[in-house]
């Protein structure tokens, strides 16, 4: 499979922007189990109508009240951060993936997970296997083909990371399901009549009828695995480049 790498700013805007180039490349064939027919991974047809659906959840009123979600978090990560500074050096990435997870949760979710504080480490750690599993599928010639892939140590091992990682998304959608219902039993409102995409994935309908379960927990993998650890990553880069060039950090 031919691959092109795009690193030109004004190109990289136009096909980012382009409402023509919706279909997704075989590269999401590896990380479908994961995010199963989400957001990221279903078809021009179906992405263009959970797009219009969710997009309530991320205009700019919604996003200037989850700032304080954001502060709320990062003062947590910076004390975590603290504690390791006077070490020579240290992987930042999992105290980012945490703090970004918890961000997601509170904001997207509803729901206050608390990862940085020690809960939920595991899940953190299978979407970190994961994702070098489906690094090794990209260079293996063995592992892109289904049939033989199935076959390999790496395919019990994501099979495995998958049934485990599954748990959290269910628990979450749970949660924000009992939440709902003792809100409207107890004749109270959401803050400030904020709603979350799980909310809008709970009481929305596409095309006449509710979402199955099977359809949001698709889209709730698809925002626990993809949202926080895309985030993570491209936090953890930043901060690596502005460790090496000091007079950025001004």
């Amino acid at each position: 499979m031919p691959i092109l790498l795009v690193t030109d700013k004004d190109l990289i805007s136009h096909i980012l922007n382009t409402k023509q180039i919706v279909a997704k490349d075989a590269f999401y064939e590896l990380i479908a189990a994961w995010v199963g027919d989400g957001l990221v991974a279903s078809a021009p047809s179906k992405w263009k109508k959970t797009r219009k659906l969710l997009n309530p959840a991320f205009n700019v009123h919604v996003v200037e009240h989850h700032v304080k979600y954001f502060e709320k978090h990062a003062i947590v990560l910076i004390e975590k951060l603290k504690n390791a500074i006077d070490r020579d050096g240290f992987d930042i990435l999992p105290y980012i993936s945490s703090c970004t997870l918890d961000i997601m949760c509170e904001t997207v979710m509803g729901v206050t997970l608390n990862t940085q504080q020690g809960e939920h480490p595991q899940y953190i750690k299978d979407v970190h296997e994961a994702s070098a599993i489906v690094v090794r599928r990209l260079f293996s010639v063995l592992q892109r083909f289904p049939l033989t892939y199935r076959l390999t140590k790496d395919y019990k091992t994501d099979q495995e990371l998958l049934q485990r990682s599954r748990q959290l998304p269910q628990k979450i959608i749970s949660e924000r399901r009992r939440l709902k219902s003792s809100s409207v039993a107890n004749g109270t409102s959401s803050d400030d009549k904020i709603v979350s995409l799980l909310d809008i994935l709970l009481e929305a309908k596409i095309d006449g009828r509710a979402l199955t379960d099977v359809e949001i927990m698709a889209e709730v993998q698809t925002f626990l695995f993809a949202g926080h650890d895309t985030s993570a990553t491209t936090i953890a880069f930043c901060l690596y480049c502005l460790s090496k060039n000091a007079d950025a950090q001004v």
